[in-house]
């Protein structure tokens, strides 16, 4: 709409215009009845002028259409892409995601205490995670240290004397949770495949 509110104008100027320019047109390639003088020749190229204007006009309209029409497949694309991961699949994907984030950091934090303060026992661990997290971040939240531990002596980053956890040293760590890493995936390589 607004590209045609605003061509009508300049179209009611381009019709006389192009009368000009088609009588100069005759008057320089010999017709009769065309004579091209001073006046006629300025008439011309005012005309040209507006031709030229109306050409750019288009080419405006036509930029505009189009960044528009992108905008409008982007929103698209963004709302088609959003929607399909939040159905279905996509919302148990990502619950299994969050849950298997939070089980991750549960252990990294238990071990962290462990590495930087020493020994403790269970009831030690829980308090200093739960201590740790309300002085940093202000929120209040139960530790469940039975399954921090659990996970960290499957992964054999602690190891339990008396009732005092100790953790390992953090070259220790690596090489073993390298060691765990590489043998997750060689169990499930056939005898044959792991020789070649």
């Amino acid at each position: 709409m607004p590209a045609i509110a605003g061509g009508v104008p300049l179209l009611t100027q381009i019709v006389p215009a192009l009368g000009v320019i088609f009588t100069a047109l005759a008057a320089y390639l010999g017709f009769e009845g065309g004579e091209l003088t001073e006046d006629a020749l300025k008439r011309t190229l005012a005309s040209l002028s507006l031709l030229v204007g109306l050409g750019t006009f288009l080419m405006r309209q036509r930029l505009k259409f189009d960044r528009q029409r992108l905008f409008y497949q982007k929103r698209l694309t963004e709302t088609v892409y959003y929607h399909t991961i939040a159905n279905n699949t996509g919302v148990i994907a990502n619950l299994v995601a969050a849950a298997e984030e939070q089980e991750c950091k549960e252990a990294m934090l238990g071990y962290a205490l462990l590495l930087d303060r020493g020994p403790m026992s269970k009831a030690q661990l829980d308090a200093a995670a739960e201590a740790f997290i309300r002085e940093r971040f202000d929120v209040r939240f139960d530790f469940e240290v039975a399954d921090a531990v659990s996970k960290l002596e499957r992964l054999r980053l602690v190891e339990q004397r008396g009732d005092q956890l100790h953790a390992v040293s953090a070259s220790e760590a690596t090489r073993r949770l390298d060691e765990t890493w590489d043998s997750t995936f060689s169990a499930d390589i056939p005898a044959v495949a792991r020789s070649a």
